[in-house]
């Protein structure tokens, strides 16, 4: 009588699947984050050049305004206990973010039974 202890090879395996997928989504949305506010940055840099040629600077009402209000939210140390309940909030899929963090950077490092699979 085998007595398997612990989850089987496969279930682990599956779960690494799933998981890297996560950790490269997280991956590649945390990239998407970054490149859009550099876009942003530059297209402020580029605009106070502007202003400074005394050229005319179209100001958009619109969504950047929101943008910026939306950076200001996130600019600065978070007020007392925001920090601790995002980085404690439970995910879809049962993780807290900073469990999810720890997994990604994990899974990049990619795990060696699924090295020759990738």
């Amino acid at each position: 009588e085998m007595a398997q202890e612990g989850p089987s090879l496969e279930m682990i395996e599956e779960m690494h699947e799933i998981w890297l997928r996560e950790a490269i989504e997280y991956r590649e949305y945390k990239e998407s984050v970054r490149q859009e506010k550099k876009e942003a940055r530059e297209k402020e840099r580029q605009k106070r050049r502007d202003r400074k040629r005394g050229l005319p600077v179209e100001e958009s009402e619109s969504d950047e305004d929101e943008e910026d209000l939306d950076d200001e939210m996130f600019d600065g140390p978070p007020p007392d206990g925001v920090e601790e309940n995002i980085a404690d909030e439970i995910g879809v899929d049962g993780r807290t973010m900073l469990e999810r963090k720890a997994l990604a950077k994990y899974l990049t490092k990619k795990p060696y039974h699924l090295k020759d699979k990738m």
